[in-house]
């Protein structure tokens, strides 16, 4: 670690700690772990977790559940419209396909059938 530079760590490696991370500052004479979190901090958001504060999270994560379900019902319906007309103009493309399919079938039949009635003619 060169001079200036800041170290980030667990509190095993740079020395005994209240918390998981701490800051050790490689530029400073006597280098002291220094706790990233305020002491307490923990403590404290603990101990406000009330039920009216709970109430409101499960509100809005059902709030945010709600939004994620009508998005996706209107993906849905959008990718449902899409796919809609895209088998509609695949639909016709391929009817258009099987019907010049059926038109030089029955093209190549009868010039097969002429052709082998005109050799039968010119033998009898």
């Amino acid at each position: 670690m060169s001079k200036g530079d800041v170290e980030v760590g667990k509190a095993s490696d740079l020395g005994p700690s209240r918390h998981g991370a701490i800051l050790s500052c490689g530029f400073a004479r006597h280098s002291r772990p220094v706790s990233v979190y305020p002491h307490g901090t923990m403590e404290r958001a603990r101990a406000t977790w009330t039920d009216e504060r709970l109430d409101d999270l499960s509100r809005r994560v059902d709030d945010g559940f709600n939004r994620l379900g009508e998005d996706l019902r209107q993906q849905r319906t959008e990718t449902n419209a899409r796919f809609d007309a895209l088998e509609a103009r695949l639909g016709s493309r391929i009817d258009g396909l099987q019907r010049t399919m059926i038109q030089m079938g029955g093209g190549t039949i009868v010039a097969v059938l002429a052709t082998l009635a005109s050799v039968l003619a010119t033998r009898a």
